[in-house]
């Protein structure tokens, strides 16, 4: 221990992130050439090399590839000795959850009351979820994400906080208030659909045209609350997602869709360095005992 420079540690883990000496430099701030340097010295450290050029790029060394796992360990137990150990009650701490506004609508009252009551000094930031990437976890500029699981990293944690469902909703007095609502009433009328990424197609689409029919989607939002105002002035139609609308369909009338579409499962997902984490570990509990609480009644 005593010849060995704990620093080169970080300095491995970002070389094995991004296999890529520029890209590792980018990551930790360092100039090329004096990540260049630390290449060297985590070589001379570990006996052997981490980086060996393939064609035009650099490609790991099978002494890198089996450090990974064992690294990951150990940064994640000084990270746990560290801040697991220090903090307390009167700790200062933000954490910066990603996820979308029906998730806060309904659970992130609750979430910052029940918080705020063990840690004062504890803050929330809550932030719109964007594209699928997992570098905002592996960066730490995002300690949770809460939502539908999509592509992440093979090393980011999972763990399932409920199941959800789609269903439609329409303003009362609605033409469809009175009429059974079948596929060809359902379609008969313009809808407006939810998509981050701005797609007029989705599931609902796709399970339509297996049964030989369509809908006319006019217009795509961002967000679940602007579809339920658009809703609320109109004779348009929109799905949202059950239990993360319960308070906000309240003034709207909701139905069962016509076609089947598959369960959304909602999940919390977290990097691996904060695993172990004591406040991040009691945070996560107390997300999952609110979500599991407002859901069981709904």
């Amino acid at each position: 221990m005593n010849q060995v420079d704990l620093n080169l540690l970080s300095a491995l883990k970002a070389l094995i992130d991004e296999e890529s000496v520029t890209l590792a430099a980018q990551k930790l701030h360092l100039s090329p050439s004096a990540m260049s340097r630390t290449l060297g010295r985590v070589q001379d450290a570990f006996g052997d090399k981490v980086l060996v050029r393939a064609g035009r790029r650099m490609v790991l060394t099978a002494k890198a590839e089996s450090l990974r796992e064992p690294l990951d360990h150990l940064l994640r137990d000084v990270d746990a000795l560290i801040h697991g150990s220090l903090q307390t009650a009167d700790t200062e701490r933000i954490f910066n959850i990603t996820t979308n506004d029906g998730f806060i609508n309904s659970f992130a009252a609750l979430i910052i009351l029940e918080a705020n009551k063990q840690w004062p000094h504890l803050k929330i930031r809550f932030s719109p979820k964007h594209e699928k990437d997992v570098a905002a976890l592996r960066s730490g500029d995002i300690d949770l994400e809460i939502g539908v699981l999509g592509g992440t990293g093979p090393e980011v944690i999972v763990k399932k906080l409920f199941d959800d469902r789609m269903v439609g909703i329409f303003r009362k007095g609605h033409p469809l208030s009175k009429r059974r609502i079948t596929v060809d009433a359902y379609t008969s009328f313009p809808h407006i659909s939810v998509s981050r990424k701005g797609l007029f197609h989705g599931p609902i689409d796709d399970e339509l045209r297996r049964r030989g029919s369509s809908r006319s989607v006019i217009a795509v939002v961002p967000n679940i609350n602007s579809a339920l105002e658009l809703v609320k002035a109109s004779d348009w139609i929109a799905h949202v997602p059950e239990k993360h609308t319960v308070q906000s369909r309240k003034s709207l009338v909701t139905f069962k869709l016509p076609i089947p579409t598959p369960p959304l499962a909602i999940s919390m997902m977290w990097h691996p360095r904060l695993d172990r984490d004591a406040l991040h570990t009691s945070l996560r509990n107390l997300i999952s005992r609110v979500c599991r609480t407002q859901t069981s009644t709904r």
